[in-house]
């Protein structure tokens, strides 16, 4: 890498490598149909540019998937106790959601009851009305029941929740 690519990166990261990459190009002029070492040259800084927009635009596009499908829900495994052993494994998990975020449809393959610490949500169970819940209230989801929670409080919410569910099976899966 020349200097002036290196300041390029140091002042403006890869936008700056890339504009770089065109002013060269621009000065060098249109390559011609003769392969001199100067037409060869212009040739492979061509190449460089195409080559670097294409890597920009594959990392813009991840940072626009990234910023568009932000994690608002942050779950902690507090216990993993096989009980009632030997068939079940019991497990707390704290989740925090974070304001305005949900945790989307899904399914546990045992009963999960849960307690809110902190906040307030609406809770959607399959086949049952909306419910508000409160710091305080607690719920119980029966097994493979397609349920979410929405944080609908001016701040984070934090729930703790205990599964209980046959060994080998995942605690949740996505709603069908």
């Amino acid at each position: 890498m020349d200097r002036s690519t290196e300041r390029a990166v140091l002042a403006g990261g890869w936008l700056g490598v890339v504009q770089t990459l065109l002013q060269r190009y621009r000065r060098a002029g249109t390559p011609t149909v003769e392969m001199t070492s100067d037409a060869m040259a212009s040739t492979d800084r061509l190449s460089l540019c195409l080559a670097a927009l294409v890597g920009v635009t594959l990392a813009l596009a991840a940072v626009a998937v990234a910023v568009a499908q932000p994690n608002t829900v942050h779950k902690t495994t507090l216990q993993d106790q096989p009980f009632p052993p030997p068939v079940y494994h019991s497990v707390t998990v704290r989740t925090l959601v974070d304001f305005g975020g949900e945790v989307l449809p899904h399914t546990h393959p045992g009963v999960e009851m849960g307690y809110v610490l902190h906040g307030g949500a609406v809770l959607r169970v399959a086949g049952q009305p909306p419910r508000h819940l409160n710091a305080g209230d607690s719920f119980a989801i029966p097994a493979r029941t397609v349920h979410s929670v929405q944080n609908a409080g001016s701040g984070p919410l934090t729930m703790l929740s205990t599964y209980i569910v046959e060994k080998g099976q995942p605690i949740s899966s996505p709603a069908p």
